[in-house]
C-alpha cells in the first residue's frame, strides 16, 4: 500500500514531464528507469503530492495550445510504443492514471480499516463518523448499517418519499430490508 500511495503522490510529476519533454524512454539502454524512493511518512507523501501538483499546474498553465497539441512519444529501449498529442497524454496517462490508482488506494484503505478521505464530497467513512456523533440515523429498521448514502434515497427506500424527478421512472425498484436495502 505504501508503494501505491507514493505512486499517487508522484503521478502529477508526469504532467510536468509530458509538457516539458517530447518523449520518454522507460527503459533507456534496456534497463528500466529507477522509481522514486518510498516515502518515509504521511507528511512526506502529502508534501510530495502538493509539490508535484503545483509543478504540473504551472507547467500546464505555461504551455500554449500549440505546445499541447505536439506529439509525445513513449519509448522502451528506443522502440516507439505509442505517440499521442501531449493533451491526450495528460488526460489519459496522467489524470486517468491518477484517478485509477487513487480508487485502488481507497479500496486498500477500506480493507485495512483506515477511514477513506473525501474525494468528490463526503466519503461513506465520513458519513459514518457523522452518524456516530448522532447527526444521522446509524442503522435501518433491521439494525443493519444503511447502504444508501443519500438522505432522499433512505427516505424513499422506507416509503416516506419519492425519488428525485431525474430518477423517477428510471427502472429503480424499491429495495426492502429483506433484499439488502435500508
Amino acid at each position: 500500500m505504501i508503494w501505491l500511495a507514493g505512486h499517487c503522490a508522484n503521478l502529477p510529476s508526469w504532467g510536468t514531464l509530458t509538457v516539458h519533454q517530447d518523449e520518454l524512454d522507460m527503459a533507456p539502454g534496456g534497463k528500466p528507469m529507477p522509481g522514486p524512493p518510498p516515502p518515509a511518512s504521511t507528511a512526506e507523501l502529502v508534501a510530495t503530492f502538493d509539490r508535484t501538483c503545483a509543478e504540473a499546474r504551472a507547467a500546464i498553465a505555461g504551455a500554449s495550445d500549440a505546445e499541447l497539441m505536439k506529439p509525445w512519444t513513449l519509448l522502451s529501449n528506443g522502440t516507439k510504443l505509442f505517440s499521442l498529442p501531449k493533451v491526450a497524454v495528460l488526460r489519459s496517462f496522467v489524470l486517468n492514471h491518477l484517478i485509477h490508482h487513487r480508487a485502488q488506494l481507497g479500496v486498500y484503505l477500506r480493507i485495512n480499516d483506515v477511514a477513506v478521505p473525501s474525494l468528490y464530497g463526503p466519503s461513506a467513512d465520513e458519513t459514518s463518523r457523522r452518524r456516530s456523533r448522532g447527526r444521522e440515523p446509524s442503522a435501518s429498521a433491521s439494525g443493519r448499517r444503511c447502504r444508501w448514502r443519500r438522505p432522499w434515497c433512505r427516505r424513499w427506500a422506507r416509503g416516506e418519499s419519492s425519488p428525485p424527478a431525474r430518477l423517477a421512472g428510471g427502472g429503480i425498484a424499491r429495495v426492502t430490508d429483506e433484499q439488502g436495502g435500508c
